[in-house]
């Protein structure tokens, strides 16, 4: 029975293909899914890559401005002794000479407490140390001035005397101490954000590794998946060329004439069996109207009427 056999044959070739069906649609899936996530992950790169950038380049600036902020409190720290050694050398010698480095830091002094004030502008920290700062400084330009204009008024031996009383000395003493504790404090500000930076970059590239393993692994995953897919598509075609020569033999071999015809009723394929029982070769028979094979061909309107049966 060749459609027995034809149904079992099929049913079998069905059966054999779920798998294989499930595999491709999970394969398919993957495919998809990483497509869609190996673009993501080189982007998520990138942004952590500039991201890393941006954090290195503020890194920079920051370094840049701490070491300026400590330049000026050095700087206003340097003008402070220049005033006291060119205020005490006056004061003890009489030479004017000395008066040359008294007034140049004297001049400078307002103006670098300005820009220090400038500098820490938005720092809670120095805050206290700034004030307590400038009133030391104020302190101390008020003795230098007054022991200068003594010296200079005649009033040399009061003017060094009041310079070993001590007053300018604590003045300049709680002016060094302040300034310590604010460059302590700038010191701190900037080990913090090296750490900070130095943090940030080892988990930028903690996430950059494992971003580039994960896509790696796509790739690895997504090539073996298709070296499984060429696999399975020769093994399906292995299997239709399997199936498509038994079908082949069993229709060729079978005693039973067999035939197939399109909607229209012209020949697509015949067996020797049915070339035989008309005494046609099948090359004669292809493309022709299945009429041909009727001893008294049907009408045009029974034979329309018998494909529509059929």
């Amino acid at each position: 029975d060749t459609n027995g056999l034809r149904g079992l044959d099929a049913q079998g070739s069905a059966h054999d293909h779920r798998p294989d069906r499930g595999r491709r649609v999970k394969h398919r899936t993957f495919a998809m899914a990483a497509g869609v996530a190996a673009p993501l992950i080189l982007l998520l790169t990138t942004v952590l890559l500039a991201w890393q950038f941006d954090e290195t380049k503020a890194l920079t600036e920051r370094v840049a401005l701490s070491y300026d902020t400590r330049a000026q409190i050095q700087t206003v720290l340097s003008l402070h002794q220049d005033l006291e050694t060119g205020q005490r050398g006056y004061v003890l010698t009489g030479n004017p000479a000395f008066l040359e480095p008294y007034r140049a830091a004297r001049e400078r002094i307002e103006p670098a407490m300005a820009s220090l004030r400038q500098a820490i502008a938005g720092e809670a920290d120095f805050d206290g140390e700034f004030e307590i700062l400038r009133r030391l400084s104020a302190r101390k330009l008020a003795f230098t001035d007054r022991t200068v204009r003594l010296r200079q008024e005649g009033g040399g031996d009061e003017a060094a005397r009041l310079i070993p009383a001590g007053g300018d000395k604590a003045a300049m003493d709680a002016i060094r101490q302040h300034i310590a504790a604010m460059d302590a404090i700038e010191r701190s500000h900037l080990s913090e954000s090296l750490a900070g930076a130095q943090a940030s970059r080892s988990r930028t590239q903690i996430l950059t590794v494992a971003l580039n393993i994960l896509l790696l692994g796509l790739v690895i995953a997504a090539e073996w998946i298709t070296h499984r897919a060429m696999a399975a598509r020769r093994k399906d075609v292995d299997r239709l060329r399997d199936l498509s020569a038994r079908q082949e033999a069993i229709f060729d071999g079978a005693t039973d004439g067999m035939l197939t015809f399109d909607p229209n009723g012209y020949i697509e394929s015949l067996n020797p069996a049915t070339a035989a029982m008309y005494r046609y070769r099948p090359e004669d028979l292809i493309g022709r109207h299945v009429d041909v094979l009727s001893r008294d061909p049907p009408t045009p309107e029974e034979m329309e009427e018998f494909l529509a049966r059929l």
